[in-house]
């Protein structure tokens, strides 16, 4: 087995229009205490000053004329060079230590995946109200899967053994990817480290992304009936489980409770654009 300092691990950040937080991803992943890493930006088209940001680090940048977030990751693994892979949104930041702690785990332990949590947050009220269900996950929940946490580092091999990510959906592709990897039998466990998600701002753009979603929800719901059988895992079922979860579960958390009305308002309108980006999709 090669050193673990001599591993390449190819870190893919698809973007769009990503201005407002494509630095503080790029610098989280510069700051991290493991070196040995290539960073491909995948662009889907930015018009703002997405481009010029990322030409600031030492990214590799493949400039597509094709946006979808699903074809963005694929094709930044068919660029990759690693043979570990690990995928990011260019609105989120790594913890400094998450990069190193995936690599020993997955080395050290001969493992094929590790799962690894996003705590949603933001700038603003609505922002920062987002967090509150993840606070809860991570607390109260100890499974490998828990809600918002996603199979993002893998060996090359994975990805290629399962065939990547269906680029014919909008949400939930992380979670079919994660259950084709589950089924082929690849050994999976959970990092300890997480990743910042700041996500959208403003509850008319939280609205119009989950409409945006919403349009291949039902393409989503197939695909997973496909995959694993109903009683195992369902997408509907599982939106409801965690919104039960969750309210269950808010009281435990008072000296929180300025942002308890934000998180709820939240998850109201995240709920209702998917729903209806789905209805005007059949």
């Amino acid at each position: 087995m090669k050193p673990i300092t001599d591993v390449l691990v190819s870190v893919i950040i698809p973007t769009w229009n990503s201005e407002r937080t494509i630095d503080s991803c790029l610098q989280s992943i510069v700051n991290q205490t493991y070196k040995k890493i290539e960073i491909i930006v995948v662009d889907g088209g930015s018009t703002d000053n997405t481009l010029k940001i990322v030409k600031k680090y030492p990214a590799r940048l493949i400039v597509l004329n094709k946006r979808g977030r699903t074809y963005q990751r694929n094709q930044g693994v068919l660029n990759a060079k690693g043979e570990l892979l690990l995928q990011v949104d260019s609105d989120e930041v790594l913890h400094p230590r998450l990069i190193e702690e995936c690599v020993k785990k997955i080395l050290y332990t001969r493992l094929d995946a590790l799962f690894i949590t996003t705590i949603d947050t933001g700038f603003s009220y609505i922002g920062k109200s987002r967090c509150f269900g993840n606070i809860i996950n991570l607390k109260l929940r100890k499974d490998i899967w828990i809600p918002n946490s996603a199979l993002r580092f893998y060996r090359k091999i994975v990805f290629q053994n399962v065939g990547g990510y269906d680029e014919d959906i909008l949400v939930g592709e992380d979670i079919v990817f994660a259950l084709k990897c589950l089924n082929a039998g690849f050994k999976v466990s959970r990092c300890k480290s997480f990743i910042l998600h700041y996500g959208t701002e403003g509850l008319k753009n939280i609205f119009l992304k989950k409409y945006y979603y919403g349009k291949t929800f039902g393409r989503y719901r197939e695909r997973v009936r496909e995959i694993s059988p109903v009683e195992s895992y369902s997408p509907l079922r599982s939106y409801i489980k965690t919104g039960v979860f969750y309210l269950l579960h808010l009281f435990y958390y008072k000296n929180l409770g300025r942002y308890i009305l934000g998180f709820v308002v939240v998850k109201l309108i995240e709920t209702l654009g998917l729903l209806l980006g789905y209805i005007f999709s059949i």
